[in-house]
């Protein structure tokens, strides 16, 4: 390893706390259940995340941008400080507009951070002349991002048990933490876009991305798929948790062990390199994600909880790997623009997806609401395989050594 700039190689850890402080919360594994308490219906729950989601899309490519423009430290920062306030805000809300409102706050945070991160850490390595220990880097940062998420499942349940809010309240703990860290990030030298116009230089970028570049098109077209239908299923954890009677305490339980199963796939997807080629991983990963809700369409006992499971494991591999190789697609100033129009494709996908199946989930039954989720997912995962068959090729097909 390179041992030069030991200030900025400290980045990759400081990195790594600040996912993890950032990333998740103590309220996620009981969100559905705070609202319904306070009188909100399943339609309604989905409708706040469809506008979290739809915000998300407002902000995620602009935000991008200005981490390429700017800088990812203060780009961080920002994120940061957005993510304390949205949580502040839910914190002391109780109705719909209210946890609109801080979802939006929230959406700002998380886009500002989404692709961010991962440029910040890549550009960092770049520099360290380390770039290909990038897969390896992100897995294990995916690695501990999901096992502090699975320590803070497993306190949730008990934290619940005595007030559903108390989860806030921690959050906004956790927050205020992520804040003060991302003060003390460095900023690597870089390839910094240049003062031309910002919306004709969004848009040539997108441009570049979605239209000229065909194998970053097709690598976030199948993103945007797998991404939407995976943040769907997590979403129907807590009702189908419900519809099953599993007892509050174990909701964190779960969590936990969806988290740990994981950071596990997420630390170790580089070494499947050397036994499958990345273009098929990309395909049976894909395939076990989506295909998971299919088959939750037609279980309602408590052993179902397993292809949450299956599936969330599936979708961790399968980010790790699909960011890897968008990385390695695109140039560093224009690193963040990109993996921010990567989420913005799937959150808007997801903004469309979600109030409608909301509504099916509350007039129809659970079950019948995601096996329908399964099937949009299948069927849009087989019109973007159609697509993408021009760019396998660009893809490694032969299992590498290195």
């Amino acid at each position: 390893m390179n041992a030069e700039h030991p200030v900025l190689r400290q980045n990759i850890k400081k990195l790594y706390v600040v996912t993890a402080l950032s990333s998740f919360g103590f309220s996620v594994p009981i969100l559905f259940l705070f609202q319904q308490s306070l009188g909100l219906t399943l339609e309604e729950a989905f409708t706040i995340q469809a506008m979290y989601a739809a915000a998300l899309v407002i902000f995620e490519v602009p935000s991008g941008y200005l981490s390429d423009r700017w800088g990812r430290k203060f780009t961080i920062i920002a994120g940061s400080a957005s993510l304390f306030l949205g949580m502040i805000i839910y914190s002391l809300s109780t109705t719909f507009w209210a946890f609109t409102a801080a979802e939006i706050f929230l959406a700002l945070g998380m886009s500002l951070h989404s692709g961010t991160i991962e440029a910040l850490m890549y550009d960092t390595l770049l520099e360290l002349r380390e770039a290909d220990q990038y897969r390896r880097i992100i897995g294990v940062l995916g690695f501990v991002s999901l096992a502090s998420r699975s320590i803070i499942a497993l306190l949730v349940g008990l934290i619940a048990v005595l007030n559903l809010r108390a989860p806030l309240w921690a959050d906004v703990i956790l927050f205020g933490s992520g804040l003060l860290l991302s003060l003390l990030l460095t900023e690597p030298h870089r390839h910094k876009l240049q003062g031309q116009e910002p919306l004709a230089a969004i848009w040539k970028i997108c441009t570049h991305t979605l239209v000229h570049n065909v194998l970053l098109r097709s690598l976030i077209l199948l993103y945007t798929v797998v991404a939407a239908i995976n943040l769907m299923l997590f979403w129907f954890l807590q009702p189908y948790q419900n519809m099953v009677q599993l007892p509050l305490p174990y909701f964190g339980l779960v969590n936990a062990l969806i988290f740990i199963g994981s950071a596990l796939a997420a630390k170790y997807t580089y070494t499947v390199k050397h036994w499958i080629s990345d273009r098929t991983f990309l395909f049976i990963l894909s395939l076990i994600a989506v295909g998971s809700c299919v088959v939750l369409g037609f279980t309602a006992t408590l052993w179902g909880i397993t292809l949450f499971f299956v599936g969330e494991t599936a979708f961790s591999a399968f980010e790790t790997l699909t960011g890897d190789l968008i990385n390695k697609a695109t140039t560093s100033d224009m690193r963040a623009t990109v993996l921010s129009l990567r989420s913005f494709t799937s959150r808007l996908f997801f903004a469309i997806l979600s109030p409608i199946l909301g509504y099916f989930a509350d007039i129809y039954t659970l079950n019948q609401a995601l096996l329908i989720t399964g099937i949009i997912g299948l069927l849009a995962l087989g019109l973007t395989f159609l697509l993408m068959l021009p760019t396998w090729r660009h893809l490694a097909h032969r299992r590498r050594h290195a």
